[in-house]
């Protein structure tokens, strides 16, 4: 086998294997300082649940992408794109960083939303943007100086949606690593994506070593942290696919992976401004996953069909 084709079959396998391994320093420190998430009335679990998904994903992505990158720039091929996967992975760190600030101290949305908008805008100034629609030899529909607000905006919406979704055992998790996977098969059919497929492998590989300990009844979950890292990751994922493999494959293709959060969270939306006369950001037991309760499905069903969809 060629060294890309043994990196890309080791890549998911040494992140989970790393996932898995710091779980256990990760949880106590979350008990220590504090990062737990404790019962409520919108709520599901009946005792205090650490919040270390976020940072277990965190850091077996970015150390398993980072090794990886640094160990084929002198053994393997000339990688493309590793200037805009590095910034990706600046971006990624801010975003975690304000994600685990919100676990801690309740961040207001406003602010979140600016740090998502802010790291979309530097992918946007590493040359990352979402500069139109194309499909094969038709006429495509071009964004023009609409690229970077779009870009912004889409990276922004994937986090929200995923954040919107994180209600059940394994419900975000599991969308976010078909999301993460889809991403990386179709990254697997360009040459020129060789730094970006690590990426996507090392994310998908982190986050399986999440869901491990995910399933219902869940021993940890990814909180606000781990929900905005994702979208970010998944989002400029997106972006990157759409520049290298076109957004027929690249774009398309995943954002459909993703069409339950973000349709659940354009209905929210719109039920909380213009029904509910509330801010959008506000917390309610309307979600998809809370209708498919209330109909009578059990927690491991709903999560079930949600996936299966």
């Amino acid at each position: 086998m060629t060294t890309m084709t043994t990196s890309y079959i080791a890549v998911p396998i040494i992140a989970m294997g790393v996932a898995i391994a710091v779980l256990p320093m990760l949880m106590q420190v979350a008990r220590q300082w504090g990062l737990v998430d404790a019962p409520g009335l919108r709520k599901v679990h009946s005792r205090i649940i650490p919040l270390t998904g976020g940072p277990q994903i965190y850091l077996a992505t970015t150390l398993i992408t980072l090794a990886a990158l640094t160990v084929l720039h002198y053994v393997g091929p000339n990688l493309s794109w590793e200037r805009q996967i590095l910034t990706v992975l600046a971006g990624g760190t801010v975003v975690f960083i304000t994600g685990v600030l919100d676990d801690l101290l309740d961040i207001p949305s406003k602010y979140k939303l600016l740090v998502l908008l802010g790291c979309g805008a530097a992918l946007c100034g590493s040359g990352l943007t979402l500069d139109g629609i194309y499909f094969g030899g038709k006429t495509p529909i071009e964004f023009g100086l609409l690229a970077w607000p779009i870009t912004m905006l889409w990276i922004a919406t994937i986090a929200v949606a995923i954040n919107f979704i994180d209600g059940l055992d394994g419900l975000a998790g599991g969308i976010s690593f078909i999301a993460t996977a889809v991403l990386a098969i179709m990254l697997m059919t360009n040459a020129e994506a060789s730094a970006s497929t690590i990426l996507m492998l090392a994310l998908a590989g982190a986050i399986f070593g999440f869901l491990i300990f995910n399933r219902h009844p869940a021993k940890h979950f990814m909180g606000d942290s781990g929900a905005m890292y994702l979208g970010f990751m998944i989002g400029s994922g997106s972006v990157i696919a759409a520049h290298q493999i076109g957004t027929s494959r690249g774009f398309m293709i995943p954002a459909l992976a993703l069409s339950v959060p973000l349709m659940d969270t354009f209905i929210t939306m719109i039920r909380r401004h213009f029904v509910q006369r509330r801010s959008i950001f506000s917390a309610e037991g309307g979600h998809i996953h809370h209708q498919l309760l209330r109909m009578g499905l059990n927690h491991r069903n709903t999560v079930r069909v949600i996936l299966g969809v």
